[in-house]
């Protein structure tokens, strides 16, 4: 890829410059090149033993079901979610016994991946001093790529991530010669709830944040609307977001007569910067659509999301959150969309890398990665 980084220690990004979109697909192309054109069996991971984060368990039922018979000589694609270390050690338990019965090489479809918001590193911008709070996304990509059988043989030898949050996990990951693609779900969900067909005029995508508004350009662009963004900071000692002058948006909202904001993000959490947009345009709009891939709920988001206004919140459940939320404060249900059986067709694709031609049911690559095609 023209340059090579030490990554020794490393849990920022100034290593991994130089590193293109381009340069990321190139070095998937290559590893697909290499392997068998024979299609990968697609695992999804049981739910109760994985993607709640608890433990392995007992493997009987696997060896009962010839499963390890059948996986000798051929790939094999783990779709999990690994929303926290557990989950993770769990995931890579069972790429080495996969591995130890033969199979020939492991893709892990991570629906979600721990350590991945870089907002987790905290620097003091006078002292210099940066102060790491948990697992970074060099962490966890890290764990994936070191894991090794008793042979030394690597266990997971391809990477997807849902929702990648940022760019530089896809960078981190190359050069630790790990292949790593990211999936977006913004397509999946609006075309699951007919959300294209729906819009009028007076409907805007609202982005909650101006330097990460890429997935919500191309969600407008999907759906013919204008798209406007909020800007917002973070205050480094006390954590909590505000929003940068929201009245200009306000202003330009009701200059142009909107009534209506899509939301799109890729982990719904607190749901604080929903609260905050809610409120600074609770005089404008009437109405509000969320959608989300992550529903990582936490105590927090019920009370945040206490807005009258808003009509849908559209989730999937690429992720177990620690709070199980069915329905909002003023009634509205919770809609959660099933990903599993739609992934599992896509890992094919990707494991060919068919990514020139559309991933099925609305699935698309990552905004960065979708630059280097």
């Amino acid at each position: 890829m023209g340059r090579s980084f030490d990554t020794a220690g490393v849990t920022g990004s100034e290593y991994i410059y130089g590193v293109t979109a381009g340069d990321v697909l190139r070095q998937w192309q290559t590893h697909t090149e290499a392997s068998k054109e024979q299609d990968p069996i697609v695992l999804p991971l049981p739910r109760h033993t994985f993607i709640d984060g608890s433990s392995i368990g007992d493997l009987t039922q696997w060896k009962e079901s010839g499963l390890f018979e059948e996986v000798n000589g051929r790939g094999v694609v783990l779709i999990a979610s690994l929303k926290n270390a557990n989950a993770a050690l769990d995931t890579i338990g069972a790429a080495r016994w996969l591995k130890a019965f033969g199979a020939e090489e492991i893709m892990l479809m991570a629906t979600r991946l721990y350590g991945l918001r870089q907002d987790n590193v905290f620097s003091n911008l006078e002292t210099g001093e940066t102060r790491v709070e948990t697992m970074t996304a060099f962490d966890s990509i890290s764990q994936i790529a070191d894991a090794t059988g008793l042979d030394g043989r690597r266990l997971i030898n391809r990477l997807v991530i849902g929702e990648a949050h940022s760019h530089i996990a896809f960078q981190m990951a190359s050069v630790k010669n790990l292949p790593t693609l990211g999936l977006t779900a913004f397509q999946f969900i609006a075309d699951k709830i007919g959300l294209a067909q729906r819009v009028k005029s007076n409907w805007r995508v609202l982005s909650p944040d101006f330097n990460r508004h890429s997935t919500s350009v191309l969600l407008a662009e999907y759906l013919g609307l204008d798209q406007v963004s909020f800007q917002k900071e973070r205050d480094r000692e006390t954590r909590q977001t505000r929003l940068i002058n929201p009245e200009a948006v306000v202003k330009q909202l009701c200059r142009e007569g909107v009534d209506t904001g899509v939301i799109f993000d890729d982990e719904f959490q607190t749901g604080h910067t929903v609260f905050l947009i809610t409120d600074a345009t609770r005089e404008v709009l009437k109405n509000f659509i969320i959608l989300a891939s992550h529903a990582n709920f936490s105590q927090e988001t019920i009370e945040n999301l206490n807005s009258s206004k808003i009509t849908e919140m559209i989730v999937t459940d690429a992720m177990r959150p620690d709070v199980a939320i069915k329905q909002l404060q003023n009634g509205v249900k919770v809609q959660v969309l099933p990903v599993q059986e739609s992934l599992a067709v896509v890992a094919g694709q990707l494991w060919r890398a068919d990514w020139k031609e559309p991933l099925v049911d609305g699935w698309r690559l990552d905004p960065w990665l979708q630059s280097g095609i």
